[in-house]
Formats: structure tokens, C-alpha cells, sequence
């Protein structure tokens, strides 16, 4: 969407060579977090993915159901909530720039997914409650104490808490935290990708609009309209978005296809949020120490040192119980990298950025529900994006 027009260039660096063995991924903490103070910054939230600055990865929105087990649950299983979850993965401007960087260093037919990255308050209650429950069920015997305690390794309070000695909201719910992992196109993903960007080049994307786009279209266009009317667009821009927004439309929506059917995660050894011991992020760097590894777990070793060398070039840190978390900003790379406070505090969705959101939900309802016509779901949609309260 309109963003795509205003995309900054950075200066090439030097990629990861992922042929050669990488350095061990080294001991880590971010004891203390919790009680490192805030000075909040005050920087934007801005998106990732299709319509953003930054195109070039997937995004799988895990707590919105994108993904999920049929229309009305998440990966986990579980009841999605979309009126509180989010379809946009947004972050705040540091991280995107960051992100940026990082993606540079990504090899040829490389790039990054996304699971999760700003979270809702609300999201991160209901995240904290089930896990919780789960391990009540597996532990009847813990106490409430020592729930909330084993809880708090896999998902952190949602809110500022003096009782449990938090004082601010939970690393997600900063926009300063992505995660994420790595996927590789296939070689028909890369053609397909090449072929794409020479239709949007050479105006092939120009097409007349079709009857399954309508309604898409519309949503678009009044998001588009607030865009101009917010940021102040002069005649010449307004002209520049209105002639080029549908080819821009078509390409981003195109290139999130073939990311999703024309791309495989690498072997990270376990799925996201999956709370065991191998997801700790030097687990295979500690079971080298203890004997020789299988291939397949030494494929897993090399995969996650991969990750941790862009993340960490590009200036993230680790949160060493998963690797999947990355941050900037907030209290746990404070921890981590020893600095004397964070600079992202709570974060709070902008109007432009509940726009966007909007006009994210427009299209992909309207395509469950065409899909719902052909008899995969036996259920109307009824979600409206109108009534998001995020």
C-alpha cells in the first residue's frame, strides 16, 4: 500500500556466508529485566510485511488465526481472538531500520518469517492465563506462586505489576520484539519472484480491476484517502499513490503467495511457542559439549547460529530460553547487553496505524469468505474490521 512508494535505501553489507561453519552461539542472560528502568523514546509503530518498507519476508500472524486450525483457531489450537489480536506485525521504527540491516545480511533466496511481533495487552493476558492453565493441568501439585513463576519462562505478565516487581508491560507489548526464523525459496519460488517484480516493472500489474477484487479495492481505497488527508500529500503525491497503488497492491499480495506456498523454514529443531528444553537457544550448542551430534542436529546447530549471526550484527539480542525472540529497545536487551535502561517502554496503536490494519483485514475476510463459497469453511465470516479496539 502506500508505503512501498516512500522506501529508503541502506547501505549494502557484507552477507552471512551459511556454506561455512559459523561461530558457537555464546552464554547469555537477561537476569534482572524486570527491574530495569524506562525511558521511553517515543518512537512510532509502523508494520512488516505486505504494503510495508519492508516487503521481502512472510508474515504468518499466529494469534490472529491466519494460519490457523480452520477460521476460528490459532496454531495451538486454541480460540482466536480478533478482536484484540492483530493480522499487522507492527514494531517500532528502530526495530524496522534494524530489520532492515538484517535482511541485508540474509544470503541470495533467504529471508525472514515472521510469528509474532507487537502484541495487545489483551492478547498477552489471554497467552499468560492459557499457558498457565496448561501447566496447572500438567503440575495440580505447584502452588500459584510457583505457576506464575514457571509461566513467566515461556510468556511474561501482560502489565506493570508492584506484587510481582514488574514495572512496565511485557516485552512484546513494546514493539520493540520480533520473532521470527529463517525460510528458503525453492527455485520455483525465485522464478516466480523474478517474474513478478518484471510484471510490476514493466506495468503488467495494471490491469483492469476484477470482480473478486471489488471489494478488496474499496477497503484499500479509503484507507489510501485517510493516508492522503493524515500525512498531507500535496497534488503531485496524491496523483503518484492513486496511479500506482493497485499495481503496488497486486505485487505485494502476489509476492506474500509465493513467500507462503514457495518457501520452507529451516530446521530450528522445535516449532515456535514450543515450551521445551530444545527450545532454549544454545541447547544444541550445550548437548556438542556433552557428545557427538547427529547429522540432523548438527543441520539444527548451524541453522540457529545462522540466525543468531544476522540478528546480532544487525544490533537484536536473545532472549536465551527461545530461539525465535529477538529485541531492541526493551528491558530484556537492556539485560542482556548491559545497558542502563530501556528506551521502549508500553507502546500504543496510532489511528494510522489501526488504518492499517484495517485495510489488512479487508482483504484476507473477503477471501475466507469467497473460500467459505467453494465449501472449505461451513461458516459465514462475521468479523468486521470496523470493530477492531485494539
Amino acid at each position: 500500500m502506500g508505503m512501498m512508494f516512500s522506501e529508503k535505501r541502506i547501505p549494502k553489507v557484507e552477507k552471512v556466508d551459511n556454506t561455512k561453519e559459523l561461530p558457537p552461539i555464546p552464554k547469555e542472560s537477561v537476569d534482572g529485566w524486570k527491574k530495569i528502568p524506562v525511558h521511553e523514546c517515543g518512537e512510532k509503530l509502523v508494520p512488516v510485511g505486505a504494503f510495508s518498507e519492508l516487503s521481502d519476508c512472510d508474515t504468518s500472524a499466529v494469534y490472529f488465526g491466519e494460519r490457523g486450525k480452520g477460521k476460528d483457531m490459532n496454531f495451538l489450537g486454541r480460540p482466536v481472538r480478533r478482536d484484540v489480536s492483530l493480522i499487522t506485525h507492527f514494531v517500532r521504527e528502530g526495530v524496522l531500520k534494524k530489520l532492515k540491516i538484517a535482511q541485508q545480511l540474509l544470503p541470495d533466496g533467504y529471508y525472514f518469517r515472521f510469528f509474532d511481533n507487537y502484541r495487545p495487552l489483551p492478547v498477552q493476558d489471554q497467552l499468560f492465563s492459557d499457558h498457565k492453565n496448561d501447566l496447572r493441568d500438567e503440575h495440580p501439585d505447584w502452588s500459584e506462586a510457583t505457576l506464575d513463576e514457571k509461566t513467566q519462562i515461556g510468556v511474561s505478565f501482560a502489565s506493570p505489576s508492584k506484587e510481582r516487581e514488574t514495572t512496565h508491560p511485557s516485552p512484546h507489548s513494546t514493539g520493540g520484539v520480533v520473532d521470527l526464523t529463517i525460510i528458503k525459496l525453492n527455485d520455483e519460488g525465485k522464478r516466480l519472484l523474478k517474474e513478478l517484480e518484471h510484471k510490476r516493472l514493466s506495468g503488467k500489474l495494471n490491469y483492469p480491476i476484477s470482480d473478486t477484487e471489488k471489494n478488496e479495492i474499496q477497503i484499500v481505497d479509503d484507507w489510501i484517502e485517510n493516508e492522503a488527508e493524515t500525512k498531507g500529500w500535496n497534488e503531485q503525491q496524491k496523483k503518484y499513490v492513486w496511479d500506482n497503488w493497485l499495481s503496488n497492491y497486486r505485487y505485494a499480495r502476489e509476492k506474500a503467495r509465493i513467500f507462503k506456498n514457495q518457501a520452507s523454514s529451516l530446521n530450528m529443531g522445535t516449532d515456535f511457542d514450543h515450551f521445551v528444553s530444545e527450545t532454549g537457544t544454545r541447547y544444541f550448542e550445550d548437548l556438542a559439549e556433552q557428545r557427538e551430534l547427529s547429522e540432523t542436529e548438527k543441520e539444527i546447530l548451524q541453522n540457529r547460529r545462522f540466525l543468531y549471526q544476522m540478528m546480532k550484527k544487525s544490533g537484536f539480542s536473545n532472549y536465551p530460553e527461545e530461539w525465535w525472540h529477538w529485541s531492541y529497545g526493551d528491558n530484556m536487551d537492556a539485560a542482556n547487553c548491559k545497558k542502563e535502561f530501556a528506551v521502549y517502554g508500553g507502546a500504543k496503536m496510532s489511528e494510522e496505524n489501526l488504518a492499517f490494519e484495517k485495510a489488512r483485514r479487508g482483504p484476507y475476510f473477503d477471501s475466507l469468505a469467497r473460500i467459505g463459497k467453494k465449501g472449505l469453511f461451513v461458516d459465514s465470516i462475521e468479523d468486521d474490521p470496523s470493530k477492531i479496539t485494539a
